[in-house]
């Protein structure tokens, strides 16, 4: 594990998955718990803010994992 974390590629993507999916995952936790007023919330900016960052992320750590794979064997 410790292998993969040392790539540049998995770093990113993980980064960028945390940055673009994170905060419409907190909002959503956040008004399921009640703390926002309304019961079915639409964040429409946060929605598409995951749409566009989650399939480049998860490219990344794809690449990052396939490089990793590389050097090993």
């Amino acid at each position: 594990m410790k292998r993969y974390f040392g790539s540049w590629f998995v770093r990113i993507g993980l980064i960028l998955l945390l940055v673009g999916s994170g905060p419409l995952v907190g909002f959503l936790i956040y008004a399921r718990f009640g703390f926002y007023a309304d019961p079915n919330p639409n964040p429409v900016f946060l929605g598409i803010l995951a749409w566009l960052t989650f399939w480049p992320s998860l490219l990344l750590i794809g690449i990052g994992v396939w490089r990793v794979q590389g050097k090993v064997r």
